[in-house]
């Protein structure tokens, strides 16, 4: 019983530390949208 009340303070103690990245995702979207658009062979032709 004490290791698994261990582990729990552990696992509290090391996950509260931690954060997601920045992501500024509206920016990635557009980015990868227009890399997209000008280099893929076939877009245009998906559209068409």
């Amino acid at each position: 019983m004490f290791k698994l009340n261990l582990s729990f303070v552990f696992i509290f103690i090391f996950s509260y530390n931690l954060q997601a990245q920045n992501c500024n995702c509206a920016e990635n979207l557009k980015w990868v949208k227009k890399i997209i658009e000008e280099n893929d062979a076939g877009f245009q032709y998906a559209l068409d």
